[in-house]
């Protein structure tokens, strides 16, 4: 990846709705090509307004954003090709009468034959397990079936960017764990496929992260390595999030380092006989 410019970069953005209230201010992000980065903030901390600005959405009151080399949201149309998208509200982009039609409805609009762009969703959908599907209407699908036929819909064009605006809210544990499984695979398979994803979910973030970065106030407040941030209590109570349970429960033992890592974690309490 060395010698390439970043997929994202953001200097000093602002930006302010109207009545004067700055979602974002003064904001600057990096986010180099292959990376996965997990932004986690509250609601109304400015992750949605962010990527917002990304996708070019929305223009800045001020600041520079480029995206995959385009400028932002001036040259937003070529950037998108490259950009793959999973809503927060998934009914707003799951749109066709089958799954199989709408996971190909990006390579139709990009220009494929509909036979190819079905073959090649038919491979997406096997991918991801979710072959079964490729009949049924996607308003009736679960929940956690419409993100899923939504990560499908974002990945079939095989976008340089994938961006999952909060993509486990709502979703039971259970559909929530699978959807952070299967995007820990499409991620493997595709290690040069840079990721942003926003969350309040410390688990997802110390699953999926290279990267953590915390938002306050419409701007970056602090920004590392999953098993620095996610390992302070402290930091992500001040941020508004809620910190692992077994982070906590080792801070409140006297444990000042504690491993982000759930089994590492259950081995410290065997060898201090705390657990069974």
């Amino acid at each position: 990846m060395s010698g390439l410019e970043p997929a994202v970069e953001i200097n000093c953005v602002t930006h302010e709705y109207p009545g004067g209230v700055c979602a974002v201010c003064g904001l600057s992000l990096r986010i180099e090509r292959g990376e996965t980065v997990v932004i986690l903030g509250p609601n109304g901390s400015g992750k949605t307004t962010l990527l917002h600005h990304i996708l070019g959405l929305l223009k800045p009151k001020e600041g520079v954003i480029r995206v995959l080399g385009y400028e932002m949201p001036e040259e937003a149309e070529k950037a998108r090709e490259a950009m793959g998208v999973v809503l927060q509200d998934v009914d707003d982009q799951l749109i066709m009468p089958t799954v199989l039609e709408d996971v190909a409805f990006g390579l139709v609009a990009r220009g494929v034959p509909r036979k190819e762009a079905e073959r090649r969703a038919r491979e997406v959908l096997r991918e991801l397990g979710l072959e079964d599907l490729e009949d049924r209407p996607p308003q009736f699908l679960s929940g956690g079936q419409k993100r899923m036929v939504a990560l499908a819909g974002a990945v079939v064009i095989d976008p340089e960017l994938l961006i999952l605006d909060e993509p486990t809210t709502g979703l039971d544990h259970l559909a929530a764990e699978r959807f952070v499984e299967v995007l820990s695979g499409l991620k493997e398979d595709r290690p040069n496929l840079t990721v942003i994803l926003t969350t309040f979910d410390v688990d997802v973030a110390a699953t999926l992260a290279d990267r953590v970065v915390l938002i306050r106030d419409g701007t970056v407040s602090v920004e590392g390595p999953p098993d620095e941030i996610l390992t302070d209590p402290g930091l992500l109570r001040e941020h508004g999030i809620k910190p692992p349970k077994h982070v906590e429960l080792l801070h409140e033992l006297g444990i000042d380092s504690p491993p982000l890592d759930v089994e590492e974690a259950v081995e410290m309490l065997r060898s201090m006989g705390l657990h069974g």
